[in-house]
């Protein structure tokens, strides 16, 4: 080892040696040289669920779009809630890796609970390995072990004819697992255990949700196809001859209907009555068909909805009580009312999604032609399940008409923060007594009104439904309130 003189300017002599550390360092590419570095830090960012509006304290997760582990970026759809008014998508507000989902389906979750933890970075170690790991991957079949010595060994996979076979098979396999999980993915938990309850393969299903998802409704159809599938005529008699014992089969309830089933819950704990009265609709369809054939309106149908949501707004005008809500949330024993100037009125609509009240805004400055394109608009966006929760929220009163289904007098519930609704039935031919005595052909429906007993008693109610009867009954003088 070669000896380094120090220089004796620093009052050393010279016979005074400093030997330095050498580090010996080996070249073979078993040693090769190394940094070592920790992990890096990231910050782990809580998505929380924010105010949907219309005071909903709580919502229902329908499903997730990702899952714990992927990488997200800003505004990508993280999962689906359902309020107590329509499915809202939830989009991420960070970009990272998600580390942990706090809820699962079906689970309810109250404003401001935490969604989701997401990492803003990835360390440096977990990528490494990762493009380790996938350039292992693409190599091959080739495998690097160490023996007790430390010294690197390469074990080359030997794949005859055979092999190659059973690689290509369990790759196909593979590729199938993958599409079958990307098809489960599309199906939420409840769905999944209903089609593993059946035994029903989910590829030959096709989803009619958002985006392909598997919904229950979806199930359902599958099942009555199988039920409907005919059979033999000895068959049907044998099976005919056999008495069976009762089957029962368990489907949880839809999006919708567990949405329906938490609104009424909430609606028992208004007091209804009910008023209901006959109302001749002779003269307004008379005046409805002669409209429908002018030039003016050729392009869109009057329906009787239209004359009879701006009856119900005039009629309010004179009775504001109708189109107040209830506060009881600051102070059970001393509640207040709260009266509110726009009309706005829900319209229940059979949808192929289910039982929605989309809400026609501000119906007093609204001539009925308006009317009656915003009633087909808002049909439009619910046949195509594209009903958003501004469509769906803001109503002071609702108006059923059940009569386009059939029946003819109803009892509809009051839906919470409303103390009215109107429900009307099917218009029928029926003979009365006319002028002179003379028994002449009308056309009939009943009108049929529930109210908060709380807050309003049956005269005031009865009035209500006395005034929208004389515009149902002389059209004309609804011209006198047209804006």
């Amino acid at each position: 080892m070669k000896r380094w003189p120090v220089r004796s300017t620093v009052g050393l002599p010279h016979s005074h040696y400093y030997i330095p550390r050498i580090r010996l360092i080996d070249k073979s590419p078993l040693f090769r040289r190394k940094f070592q570095s920790g992990a890096c830090w990231s910050a782990i960012r809580t998505q929380k669920l924010g105010d949907v509006g219309e005071g909903i304290t709580e919502c229902m997760l329908n499903m997730w779009f990702v899952e714990e582990g992927a990488r997200v970026e800003e505004w990508d759809k993280l999962c689906e809630m359902q309020s107590d008014k329509a499915a809202v998508e939830i989009s991420a507000t960070y970009a990272g890796v998600i580390k942990k989902l706090y809820a699962q389906a079906d689970d309810m979750v109250k404003t401001g609970a935490p969604l989701a933890d997401i990492d803003d970075g990835l360390p440096v170690e977990e990528g490494s390995a990762a493009e380790t790991s996938q350039e292992h991957q693409e190599n091959g079949p080739s495998h690097l072990n160490r023996d007790e010595k430390g010294e690197q060994v390469k074990i080359e996979a030997e794949a005859g004819e055979e092999g190659g076979t059973q690689l290509r098979a369990s790759a196909q396999a593979d590729r199938n697992d993958e599409m079958l999980s990307e098809r489960s993915f599309l199906a939420t938990p409840a769905v999944r255990g209903l089609l593993k309850q059946h035994n029903i393969d989910i590829s030959k299903l096709n989803g009619s949700g958002n985006e392909g998802r598997i919904l229950t409704e979806d199930v359902q159809a599958y099942l009555e196809n199988q039920k409907e599938t005919p059979i033999s005529s000895s068959a049907a008699r044998s099976t005919q001859a056999v008495e069976s014992e009762q089957s029962e089969t368990v489907h949880p309830l839809s999006r919708v209907q567990s949405q329906m089933f938490r609104t009424m819950t909430a609606s028992l704990a208004i007091p209804h009555f009910l008023y209901s009265d006959e109302v001749n609709i002779t003269r307004l369809s008379g005046l409805r068909k002669r409209l429908n054939q002018s030039r003016e309106t050729q392009d869109t149908n009057i329906t009787l909805l239209a004359f009879i949501l701006k009856a119900v707004s005039v009629s309010l005008n004179q009775n504001p009580l109708l189109n107040a809500r209830l506060e009881t949330a600051d102070n059970l024993r001393k509640p207040q009312l709260i009266y509110r100037r726009n009309h706005n009125i829900g319209i229940a609509m059979d949808t192929p999604a289910g039982l929605l009240v989309p809400v026609v805004k501000n119906v007093g400055t609204l001539s009925i032609i308006d009317i009656a394109y915003e009633i087909r608009r808002l049909s439009q966006l619910g046949n195509a399940k594209k009903l958003s929760p501004a469509h769906l929220s803001g109503g002071t009163i609702t108006v059923s008409n059940i009569g386009n289904i059939g029946g003819t007098v109803v009892a509809p519930i009051i839906t919470e923060g409303q103390v009215a609704i109107l429900g009307v039935g099917r218009a029928r031919a029926v003979p009365v007594f006319g002028q002179g005595d003379l028994v002449e052909r009308a056309e009939m429906a009943n009108f049929s009104w529930s109210a908060d007993h709380r807050i309003i008693d049956g005269a005031t109610l009865a009035r209500m439904g006395s005034m929208v009867k004389n515009f149902m009954e002389d059209p004309e003088k609804l011209m006198f309130f047209m804006r």
